[in-house]
């Protein structure tokens, strides 16, 4: 048998098919064309989320690092105004313990005599105003100071005492000041440096606090 003929198929195709074709392969340049600008803009968009997130980001940290740093300025001035407070409060007390401690030694020297009558009036004073008129008057006074004070009594005692029988005791626990009470304890005034300094030491605080540092306490 011999071979069929050759046929030329591109003589075969009609006009039409050619046609369809071409129109086949503009429509896929059309919509490759098209997929690419569209994945063009897909990969702006999507860079420009990331650059918008990488910002955020940024910011965020940033401003985490910022309310992290004001938290630690806010600590470090808080810590400041402690221990600047504190230096204060040390300064102050040690300036009131100098006071305390002068007023200790004054007791013990010779011209204490003269306060500690006064401190003696001023306590029979209290004393009348709360205390029976016909009530029996114990004065308590350092055991150094017992002559002094029956002395005293015996020139003033009429008139301080309005008549009350009066009996000087010597009292080794009361160092710096007076006591005055009746037989029965029903009243008892206690005038002392220390008593008077524990009664003025929130005002001399304020004072000390305004003279070392200029400001009040």
């Amino acid at each position: 048998m011999g071979h069929p003929p050759d046929i030329d198929t591109h003589a075969a195709r009609p006009p039409l098919f050619d046609t369809l074709t071409q129109q086949v392969k503009m429509r896929a340049d059309e919509i490759l064309a098209a997929a690419c600008v569209q994945a063009e803009e897909i990969r702006k968009a999507a860079l420009d989320m990331a650059e918008a997130r990488r910002v955020e980001s940024m910011e965020a940290l940033h401003k985490e690092r910022e309310a992290l740093t004001q938290a630690a300025r806010e600590q470090a001035y808080v810590e400041a105004e402690r221990l600047r407070t504190a230096e204060q409060y040390k300064a102050v007390d040690e300036v009131l313990s100098a006071l305390k401690r002068r007023l200790e030694a004054l007791a013990e020297e010779s011209d204490f005599e003269s306060i500690l009558l006064a401190l003696l009036q001023e306590a029979l004073e209290a004393f009348d105003r709360d205390a029976s008129p016909g009530c029996n008057v114990i004065i308590l006074i350092p055991p150094q100071f017992s002559d002094v004070c029956r002395e005293w009594v015996r020139i003033h005692g009429a008139r301080a005492l309005h008549g009350r029988p009066a009996e000087v005791q010597a009292e080794p626990r009361l160092l710096d000041g007076v006591a005055v009470q009746d037989h029965a304890c029903a009243v008892r005034v206690t005038n002392t440096l220390g008593e008077r300094f524990a009664m003025l030491e929130p005002e001399l605080r304020k004072r000390c606090v305004l003279a070392l540092f200029g400001q009040e306490a």
